[in-house]
């Protein structure tokens, strides 16, 4: 009898063993499901970020295609890369909710600090180039700068604010606080 009472103890605790185990798994697993369930509403709600950011694109008379900042500022060289689902070429504007923030070159985003940009002030004419403005006739510190539309960018693209302004030889030299890029995603004028 003793064994038989032996032998029941053994049994049972072996099934408790055998069914405690797939419980702690399925509690795991549970577990790593919430954590993964979380990543991914976190995912979610970046994305809705994005597209409420991008649908808030001040540019509605222009066309552009949807592209994502994949690689920013690689080396400090104020190149960024740009994934899209539609074929970018080179010399195109990029833009975000705050205006103009570069140019395309090879699937590649060359911010506008670095490029050379005919601009309008108050529609007075001038050139921005490496990291100057320069203008003909008076400007002012807080002055928008818009591409001028006598290039290949369109008009009326909001480049930055002027934040200091020097007279130099006749001519006006601005310094210019550029539109940040402050999102991941873009839009590419076309």
């Amino acid at each position: 009898m003793k064994n038989i009472y032996k032998y029941l103890y053994f049994t049972i605790i072996i099934i408790l063993f055998l069914s405690v185990k797939p419980i702690i798994n399925l509690l795991t697993i549970n577990d790593s499901n919430k954590v993964i369930n979380t990543i991914l509403e976190l995912e979610n709600k970046d994305l809705k970020e994005e597209i409420y950011m991008l649908s808030n694109i001040k540019y509605n008379d222009y066309n552009y295609i949807l592209a994502k900042i994949s690689i920013r500022n690689l080396y400090d060289s104020n190149l960024y890369y740009l994934e899209s689902n539609e074929s970018i070429i080179d010399d195109l504007a990029v833009i975000n909710n705050n205006g103009i923030i570069g140019i395309t070159k090879d699937s590649t985003m060359i911010g506008i600090k670095d490029i050379s940009l005919s601009i309008k002030v108050n529609n007075k004419y001038g050139m921005y180039e490496n990291g100057i403005l320069y203008m003909n006739e008076e400007c002012n510190i807080g002055d928008i700068v818009y591409t001028s539309g006598l290039t290949s960018i369109p008009s009326n693209l909001k480049v930055g604010v002027i934040s200091s302004v020097k007279l130099n030889n006749g001519t006006w030299e601005c310094n210019v606080i550029l539109n940040e890029i402050d999102s991941s995603y873009v839009g590419v004028l076309i």
